[in-house]
């Protein structure tokens, strides 16, 4: 754990943001543009997330998103790719294994031909 709050320090007091980059403002995708994903989509929240109410954002992604996997990783927030990187890992791993569905199948081959 030291390492990463070692790494953690010396990233914020070396890194230096484009005021460029620092303008831009995060958008939420439309709910035309969850339902146009034509490929299989995982997505994460902490249950601990301070940026979004997580529970609505998730619920949201499995309404909208055709093929879509999500859960609330318990006990986290934003970071959890480090404080809970077993977790996250794991679930990351067993999404990519998954083989692809018949309907994702189906939308590859039109958007190759």
């Amino acid at each position: 754990m030291r390492d990463v709050v070692d790494s953690t320090y010396l990233g914020l007091k070396h890194f230096r943001m484009l005021q460029e980059t620092a303008r831009v403002k995060p958008t939420a995708f439309s709910d035309g543009e969850l339902r146009s994903l034509q490929m299989p989509t995982l997505v994460l929240f902490g249950d601990h997330e301070v940026i979004c109410d997580p529970a609505v954002a998730l619920a949201r992604a499995l309404r909208l998103i055709p093929d879509c996997t999500g859960e609330l990783v318990l006990g986290s927030r934003h970071e959890m790719c480090v404080s809970h990187h077993h977790i996250v890992d794991a679930r990351v791993l067993d999404f990519l294994k998954k083989p692809p569905t018949e309907e994702h199948r189906a939308a590859t081959a039109r958007a190759v031909a």
